[in-house]
C-alpha cells in the first residue's frame, strides 16, 4: 500500500503545549500507512525539545530557523513542499497556519488542516485579520475545545461546517495515581530537593503572562502568613522567570524555581494543590494532567478551562490573587475537600485521552484522503 505523507508545520519545537500535542500525534500515527515529517518555521529558543524528541522517535524534523529579517526560509519550507509532495498539511499555530495557508498551494492536492491552540485575549488585531483573510483555505479547522471553536468562529471567520472540535490528549497510563501516593510524595519531593514536611502549592507551565505566574505568586504572599509550612513551587521556564526569582528572594527557601522539568507526574506527585490562574487558555494540558494524577486543583475561570475542570476542581475569576488565595486557602484548610476534588479528579481527566484525540485526527485524515480520490 502506498503511504500517505502527512506534513506537520508548527511555529517552533519548544516543550509547550501545541508542540507536545504535535509529537504525540507523529509518533503515535501506523508507520505503515502515514510517512511523517515535520517543519519547524522559528528558532527564537533554540531548535527545541520537542525537535529532539522527535528525532529520537525517528521522526523526519526540518528546522528552518526563520527569522523576519531572512526571507530564505519560505524559500526552503517551498522547497519541502515541493520534494515532499504531501498529501495532508496539518499546520499548528498562528504562524504554522499561516504557512500552510499561503504555500500550500505548492502542494495543490493536499489537504490543508489548520489547528486553533488558543483563545487569544491579547491585542494582536493585525494576526486577526490575517487569520479572516486567510481562513478560506483551510479544508478544516482543527480548535482543540469548544471555547477555541467559539472564538475561531466569531473572531477569527471560520465558517462554521469547517470546524472540527478535537480536544488535546494526554497519557492517562502516564499521569494514573500512584499505587502509594504517601511514598510517591516523598520520592517525589526527596528528587526534587522540596522539604518533606511542608505544604506544597504548585503550578507546571510557562512562565509568562498568559499563565499568571505573577498573580499565583502575588496569592502566596497573602496565604504565607495563615499558613507557616507552605512553599511555593513553580515547574517550567519561561520570559518571567527573572522576575519571578527576584521577588521569590524576598521568601527564602519559601518560593522555589525548578526549571523545566520533563518529569512532570513526578512534580505533581510532590505537590498537595495544583493552582493555574491563566488570563486566557486554549485547553489547559497541565490542568488535565494534574486532574488525571488525583490532585486538587485551583484554575481561573476563563476560555476552556472550566470544560476541562468540571466538577472536579476550584474555578476563580482571572486576575483576582485575593479570590485565588481563598480558593486555596479553602482547600489548605479542609483535607476532605482536598480529598473530595482528588477523588473525582481522574474521571474527569479520563474524558481527555491521547488514544481518543488520536483516533479523532485519524479518523479526520482518511475523510479527507477520501475527499481527494
Amino acid at each position: 500500500m502506498k503511504r500517505v505523507r502527512l506534513l506537520y508545520l508548527i511555529t517552533e519545537l519548544r516543550a509547550a503545549g501545541a508542540e507536545r500535542i504535535l509529537y504525540q500525534l507523529a509518533t503515535g500515527l501506523p508507520s505503515e500507512r502515514y510517512e511523517v515529517r515535520v517543519v519547524s518555521l522559528e528558532s527564537p529558543h533554540g531548535d527545541g525539545e520537542v525537535a529532539a524528541w522527535l528525532q529520537r522517535a525517528g521522526i523526519g524534523v526540518t528546522l528552518l530557523r526563520m527569522t523576519k529579517a531572512d526571507p530564505r526560509g519560505a524559500l526552503r519550507l517551498a522547497f519541502v513542499l515541493r520534494s515532499f509532495r504531501p498529501h495532508l498539511i496539518h499546520a499548528h499555530l498562528f504562524h504554522g497556519n499561516l504557512a500552510g495557508r499561503l504555500l500550500g498551494w505548492l502542494s495543490p492536492r493536499a489537504s490543508l488542516i489548520s489547528t486553533h491552540h488558543v483563545v487569544e485575549r491579547r491585542p494582536l488585531q493585525l494576526r486577526r485579520a490575517i487569520d479572516r483573510a486567510s481562513a478560506w483555505r483551510d479544508d478544516v479547522t482543527v480548535c482543540v475545545s469548544e471555547a477555541v471553536a467559539s472564538y475561531a468562529r466569531t473572531q477569527l471567520g471560520v465558517r462554521p461546517g469547517r470546524v472540527r472540535v478535537i480536544p488535546n490528549g494526554i497519557d492517562l497510563r502516564r499521569f494514573a495515581p500512584p499505587a502509594d501516593p504517601a511514598a510517591a510524595r516523598r520520592a517525589a519531593r526527596e528528587r526534587l530537593g522540596l522539604p518533606q514536611a511542608a505544604t506544597l502549592l504548585g503550578a507546571v507551565g510557562r512562565l509568562d503572562e498568559q499563565k499568571a505566574c505573577l498573580d499565583l505568586l502575588a496569592a502566596f504572599d497573602r496565604l504565607a502568613p495563615l499558613h507557616p509550612d507552605l512553599v511555593l513551587v513553580f515547574a517550567g521556564r519561561g520570559p518571567l522567570e527573572a522576575e519571578l526569582r527576584q521577588r521569590a528572594a524576598a521568601h527564602g527557601e519559601r518560593v522555589r524555581l525548578l526549571g523545566f522539568q520533563e518529569d512532570v507526574p513526578a512534580v505533581l506527585d510532590a505537590l498537595d494543590v495544583f493552582a493555574l490562574p491563566s488570563l486566557w487558555e486554549g485547553f489547559g494540558l497541565s490542568v488535565a494532567e494534574a486532574l488525571a494524577r488525583g490532585k486538587p486543583v485551583v484554575v481561573s475561570a476563563v476560555d476552556s478551562l472550566p470544560e476541562v475542570v468540571g466538577q472536579a476542581g476550584l474555578l476563580v475569576p482571572p486576575a483576582r490573587p485575593a479570590r485565588l488565595a481563598e480558593a486555596v486557602d479553602e482547600l489548605l484548610r479542609s483535607p476532605a475537600a482536598r480529598a473530595e476534588l482528588a477523588a473525582r479528579a481522574p474521571a474527569q481527566a479520563a474524558r481527555f485521552s491521547l488514544e481518543g484525540m488520536r483516533a479523532a485526527y485519524l479518523e479526520l485524515y482518511e475523510e479527507l484522503l477520501t475527499r481527494r480520490r
